[in-house]
């Protein structure tokens, strides 16, 4: 489920004059857990609405059906997503003024809570709480002051502007961090403050290199400029197909045989998205890429049916008022000073501003469909998080909310001091009939010692107990808290009605996200038995080495996958390997296409082959043939199909734009079946 939450925390950036405070960034900034896209999850579900069981946060993802299906290049579809992090937050308010030579002192940081974009501010990254799926890109910069001396107003350290973070908002509506920050002047003096000799050049990056640090396996690209438009592909998918920006209000997506889909947004606000065919996928009024939240008014899309025929879809942006209540907040024993501050002008206290009462933001009322069916939404108060939806269909699902106590950040989640949240107490799902099914969540309270964890039971009494992992993605620099952590489930134990331990079901993650060990035990026998999966990976997250296990038994208790490796009591069931085309054919690399198996090879327990399958592909990564060896030797990674071994073979012809031409399936020797 998608890991959404609120943050009631601060790490100032404080310089001896005046600065500008940088340290709670604004909902959406980071590709991170309260921006409105959803924190970057290459396992997430598409489901309309979701439960966040560890963050206890609900997002929505709200599909436009857009056709035509066939047709070449890439397909772009439209969503309306929601995340309910992304609604309140608690906010610096802006300047910390210190102490400075005929300067009045003030050592009060200013906090305060407010909607998405409050008054008198914008941020440059989607605030939510609703946004739409992409492609688009966003980015921030920060003017980063000169460290000057309060009493002799010598400058001790140079400031400079700094771009970055860099978010990509995929198709699907993911937001994706491009691991990339720079300064244009960075480097125009020889002592600056830290941020900016992070930032010194055009290719230094705050990862490890070019590409997501979130599982996705995207390539990107930095440049010169201050932004990254029109500099050829920004981001390169491991398909290999790319996101070009072109011009100030479109964009497009092209696939490695030469398909594009392009983006339009024209100057009256209008976005189109058409294939190479010219066919227009969908159209619409609401605001895609829109900095901020999206207004109030009534917008439209347009897509296209079976038939060709247009069919509309009608949308609603409201205004919805948030009453007062109170938050925990961070004290002085809760905020991190940073090495930056400078002397007497650290911050002695912390104020806290409470939206007033009445305050209101912009958020989704209502969607009109092409059959004369409705979606509408209804939101919470005081909170101004969802509190219903009723669907086309007829059923409805609501939303109970409360205040999370404040504790400490999770563990996994070192960045920050402190976290409080607003978090689902209950939910209702109604078919339409008179009878709601219930469910309650318990959400414990955060600790530094302690992963993130909470119970959920079920209408029929039955409980689920998860626990998290916390994952931080990326971190760049200038922001001293960073992103946000991403919490994912861990693991889950389901009880009966009788709270007896029926079964559990655990897994943990490399640092990308994706993960490394999977675990379903069962505990409705005599004795415990488990089963498992380990997965090895590349650079690019593809799983190399899949190794499965049957169920074994493990004595009264069985292992915990979250707290190491594992190796099964009765060894692995089945071992499948695979290879990647990209790592012998320096063209597919070259063009990052790095997700086409050349091999799989599967062995027994016993380390026979079992079945060997060999892939070949053209230069843009299209399958030419798979070659199926019905009399593999060798073992593992370096299984072979023999020369003279018989095999089923496909092989395929394409032509100039990809579309399949001919299909011959043979029976044969390893030589390439003839048409």
């Amino acid at each position: 489920m998608r890991t959404i939450r609120f943050t009631a925390f601060i790490c100032i950036v404080l310089f001896a004059i005046a600065a500008q405070a940088h340290g709670q960034a604004a909902p959406g900034v980071f590709a991170d857990a309260n921006h409105p896209s959803g924190a970057p999850d290459p396992q997430k579900l598409d489901d309309i609405w979701r439960v966040d069981a560890i963050t206890g946060q609900v997002s929505i993802n709200i599909p436009f059906d857009t056709t035509p299906e066939g047709g070449r290049g890439p397909k772009i579809p439209f969503r309306l997503i929601y995340n309910s992090g992304s609604t309140i937050t608690l906010q610096e308010s802006g300047n910390v003024i210190l102490p400075g030579l005929g300067t009045t002192i003030s050592n009060t940081a200013q906090l305060q809570w407010g909607p998405p974009n409050p008054p008198g501010g914008s941020y440059a990254s989607p605030a939510g709480p609703w946004t739409t799926s992409g492609p688009y890109l966003n980015f921030t910069d920060s003017q980063m002051p000169n460290n000057t001396n309060p009493l002799t107003g010598t400058i001790l350290q140079y400031g400079c502007t700094v771009y970055g973070p860099y978010l990509y908002t995929d198709e699907d509506g993911v937001s994706h961090d491009m691991n990339l920050e720079f300064s244009p002047d960075a480097s125009q003096n020889s002592n600056q403050i830290p941020p900016c000799v992070s930032a010194a050049n055009a290719t230094a990056t705050y990862g490890n290199g070019y590409y997501t640090t979130d599982g996705s396996a995207m390539l990107t690209v930095s440049t010169t400029g201050g932004t990254l438009g029109n500099q050829g592909p920004l981001v390169t998918y491991p398909d290999g197909t790319q996101y070009y920006l072109s011009g100030a209000y479109s964009g497009l997506l092209e696939d490695p045989n030469g398909n594009t889909t392009t983006i339009t947004i024209n100057s009256g606000g209008t976005t189109s998205v058409t294939d190479s065919l010219s066919r227009t996928a969908f159209s619409t009024t609401v605001p895609v890429d829109k900095s901020g939240t999206i207004p109030v008014g009534t917008y439209q899309v347009t897509t296209s049916g079976e038939s060709g025929s247009n069919e509309q879809y009608g949308i609603t942006f409201s205004r919805v008022s948030i009453g007062t209540f109170s938050m925990p907040h961070p004290t002085n024993s809760e905020v991190v000073t940073n090495s930056y501050c400078y002397a007497s002008g650290c911050p002695t206290g912390y104020n806290v501003s409470v939206a007033p009462a009445g305050t209101q933001f912009s958020a989704l009322q209502s969607i009109s469909r092409p059959d004369g069916t409705t979606y509408t939404f209804h939101y919470d108060n005081p909170y101004g998080t969802i509190s219903e939806i009723d669907f086309p269909t007829g059923g409805s699902v609501k939303f109970a909310w409360t205040v999370r106590a404040s504790g400490s950040a999770p563990y996994g989640s070192p960045l920050f001091d402190a976290v409080s949240d607003i978090v689902v107490t209950d939910v209702w799902l109604s078919d339409g009939s008179a009878n709601e099914d219930h469910w309650t969540y318990n959400l414990a309270q955060y600790s530094a010692n302690a992963a993130p964890s909470s119970t959920v039971t079920a209408p029929d009494g039955t409980e689920t107990k998860y626990t998290g992992q916390c994952l931080v993605y990326s971190v760049v620099s200038l922001y001293f808290s960073g992103s946000k952590a991403n919490c994912k489930e861990a693991s889950r134990s389901i009880y009966n009605g009788n709270s007896q331990l029926i079964k559990t079901v655990a897994q943990n993650f490399y640092a990308n996200g994706l993960p490394y060990q999977f675990a379903t035990t069962l505990y409705d026998g005599s004795q415990p038995i488990q089963q498992l999966i380990q997965y090895d990976r590349d650079t690019w997250g593809n799983v190399t080495i899949e190794r499965e296990s049957d169920y074994y038994t493990c004595g009264t208790s069985c292992p915990d996958p979250t707290k190491g490796t594992i190796t099964p009591g009765s060894g692995w069931l089945r071992q499948t390997y695979t290879s990647f085309a990209y790592t012998t054919n320096s063209t597919l690399a070259n063009k990052h296409i790095v997700n086409k198996p050349s091999q799989v090879a599967v062995e027994d327990g016993s380390g026979n082959p079992y079945a060997v399958t060999n892939y070949a592909y053209d230069n843009n990564g299209n399958l030419q043939t798979e070659s199926k060896c019905l009399s593999p030797s060798g073992t593992g990674a370096t299984a072979t199909c023999p020369t003279t071994a018989p095999i089923w073979q496909t092989h395929y012809t394409y032509d100039s734009y990809g579309q399949v031409q001919s299909k011959t399936d043979a029976y044969s020797t390893s030589a390439v079946p003839t048409e």
